[in-house]
C-alpha cells in the first residue's frame, strides 16, 4: 500500500527491490498527511458545525482520502527531468498547491491543540460582549425612561398603600418653614442657656460664680430666645393641625389619581422590561452559540496578540503542521534534484522504449491509412472508368435501336402510300382541278420523306466566337 501511495512503478521496483525503501518512506509521508487531514476535518466539523460524532468521523475520513489521493497525484505527476531547473519549475506549482492545502489542514489542528486556552478566551470575550451589550441597552432611548418609571411606580404605590400620605403643597410648605424656624430658635436657646448656666457656675465667661450682672444679661438673652421659640412652636402646632385637615380632605382623590398613574406606569414599564429582557435573552443565546471556527480564530488572534510566548508557540506549531503537509511533495523534489538512481534509469529507459513503440505504432497507422486511401482512390477511378464505358455502350445501343425502329416505320409508311392514292389526288379527281405541287423544302415536316430521327440543330444568328 505504501508503495502504491508513493506513485512508484511496481513492475520496475520488482527489478530493483533495493530501491523500494525510499518509496516506502515516501508513501508513509502521504499516509501521515492523510491522517492529519482526517483528524483536522473531524475536529472542524465537530466543534465548528456541531455535527454528530459519527457524521464528523465519516466526513473526516472522506476528506483524508481526498487529501491522500491529491498528494499521490502531486508526487506521481512530478516526474524527473533532465535539468535541475526543469525539475524545480515542474515542482514549484505543486509545492505551492501543497502549501495551500497544508494551511487549510493545519488551522483546525492548531485550534485543537490550543483548545483549552481558546475556551478561556472565548469566555472572556463573551463576558466583555455581554457587558457592552448591557451598556448599549441602558443607553437605548427606548429604555432610558425605565428608572423614572420605576421611581414613579414606587411613589404611587406608597400613596395608594397609605404609607406616604398625600400632603397639600401649601400646607406642607408652611409646616416646613415653621419647623425650620423652630429648630433654629431652639438651637440658639440651648446655646444661650448653656452660656448663662456656665456663667452662673463660674466655669466660663467672667469665671466668677453667682448671679451677677453677666449672668443676668445672658439669662435675659436665653429667656428672650425661649419666648420666641415657644411662639413659633405654637404657630407650628397650628400649621400641623391645618395640614392634617388638608391631608384628610385630599387623601382620597390623591389615592385615586395615584392608582390610575400606577396602572399606566406599570403597563408601560412591563412592556419595556419585557422587550429589554427579550433582546438580552436573544443576545445571550447568540453569544452562547458563537463558538465556531471563526470565533475560535478570533479568540486565538486575541490572546496571541499581547502574549509573545503564546504567539511564538502558535507560529512554530502552525509552521510545523504545514511543513508536514507539504513534506511529500518536497521530498519528491529532493529526489528529483539528486543524482538519478537505478530505478530512475530503468524508468527512463522504459519511457524511451514506450515512446519509440508509440511512434512506430503511429507511423504504422499513418502508412496504413495512406495505403488505404490510395487503394480506395484507385478503386474509385476503376469504377468511374467502367461506368463511363458502360454508359457509352448503352447510349450507342439506344441510338441504334431508335434508328432501326424509325427505319421500320418509314418503310411501312412508304409501302402504304404506294397502294392507296393520296388525298390530294382524290381531290383533284373530284374537283377536276389540276394537282398542285410544292417545293420539297415547303413540304410538311411530318411527312415520311421529310422525317429524321435526329433533331436538326437550331439556326442561330450569333456571330462565331
Amino acid at each position: 500500500m505504501l508503495l502504491w501511495l508513493s506513485g512508484a512503478d511496481l513492475d520496475t521496483l520488482a527489478k530493483v527491490p533495493r530501491e523500494a525503501r525510499k518509496y516506502v518512506g515516501l508513501g508513509g509521508l502521504v499516509l501521515t498527511t492523510a491522517v492529519l487531514a482526517m483528524v483536522s476535518a473531524t475536529f472542524a466539523l465537530y466543534v465548528g458545525l456541531r455535527a454528530p460524532v459519527v457524521v464528523a468521523l465519516l466526513v473526516g475520513l472522506g476528506w483524508g482520502l481526498a487529501i491522500m489521493n491529491m498528494d499521490r497525484w502531486l508526487i506521481s505527476a512530478a516526474q524527473r527531468q533532465r535539468r535541475w531547473y526543469l525539475n524545480l519549475m515542474l515542482t514549484t506549482p505543486r509545492l505551492l498547491l501543497a502549501l495551500i492545502i497544508g494551511t487549510v489542514v493545519s488551522t483546525p489542528m492548531v485550534l485543537w491543540i490550543f483548545n483549552q486556552e481558546i475556551e478561556s478566551e472565548l469566555n472572556i470575550v463573551q463576558r466583555e460582549r455581554d457587558a457592552a451589550y448591557q451598556v448599549s441597552l441602558t443607553q437605548d432611548p427606548r429604555f432610558q425612561i425605565i428608572p423614572g418609571l420605576e421611581k414613579s411606580v414606587a411613589e404611587n404605590q406608597r400613596v395608594v398603600d397609605g404609607t406616604a400620605p398625600a400632603t397639600s403643597a401649601a400646607a406642607g410648605t408652611e409646616v416646613g418653614r415653621l419647623q425650620e424656624q423652630f429648630d433654629k430658635l431652639d438651637k440658639e436657646f440651648q446655646a444661650a442657656q448653656k452660656a448663662a448656666t456656665c456663667e452662673l457656675d463660674g466655669t466660663c465667661g467672667t469665671d466668677k460664680p453667682g448671679s451677677g450682672t453677666a449672668f443676668r444679661t445672658k439669662q435675659d438673652v436665653a429667656d428672650e430666645l425661649k419666648d420666641r421659640r415657644d411662639e413659633v412652636g405654637k404657630r407650628l402646632d397650628t400649621a400641623v393641625e391645618r395640614a392634617s385637615a388638608a391631608d384628610a380632605t385630599a387623601s382620597q382623590s390623591a389615592r385615586r389619581s395615584a392608582a390610575d398613574n400606577l396602572a399606566a406606569d406599570k403597563a408601560q414599564l412591563a412592556g419595556l422590561v419585557a422587550e429589554r429582557d427579550r433582546l438580552k435573552a436573544r443576545h445571550d443565546a447568540d453569544s452562547a452559540e458563537n463558538r465556531g471556527l471563526l470565533a475560535r480564530l478570533e479568540a486565538l488572534s486575541h490572546f496571541t496578540k499581547d502574549n509573545s510566548t503564546l504567539r511564538s508557540a502558535y507560529v512554530a506549531l502552525f509552521l510545523f503542521i504545514t511543513a508536514l503537509e507539504i513534506l511529500p511533495v518536497f521530498a519528491k523534489l529532493l529526489m528529483n534534484l539528486a543524482a538519478p538512481s537505478l530505478y530512475d534509469k530503468i524508468v527512463g529507459q522504459a519511457d524511451a522504449k514506450d515512446e519509440q513503440t508509440a511512434r512506430a505504432a503511429i507511423d504504422y497507422e499513418h502508412t496504413a491509412a495512406v495505403h488505404y486511401i490510395n487503394s480506395r482512390a484507385e478503386r474509385d477511378r476503376e469504377v468511374i472508368d467502367d461506368t463511363r464505358d458502360r454508359m457509352v455502350t448503352l447510349e450507342a445501343d439506344v441510338y441504334r435501336r431508335t434508328i432501326d425502329r424509325w427505319h421500320a416505320d418509314q418503310v411501312g409508311r412508304m409501302a402504304g402510300e404506294e397502294r392507296a392514292p393520296s388525298v390530294r389526288d382524290r381531290l383533284a379527281r373530284l374537283t377536276g382541278l389540276p394537282r398542285q405541287t410544292r417545293p420539297r423544302a415547303a413540304r410538311d415536316p411530318g411527312r415520311a420523306d421529310d422525317f429524321s430521327p435526329f433533331p436538326e440543330p437550331e439556326e442561330t444568328t450569333e456571330a462565331p466566337r
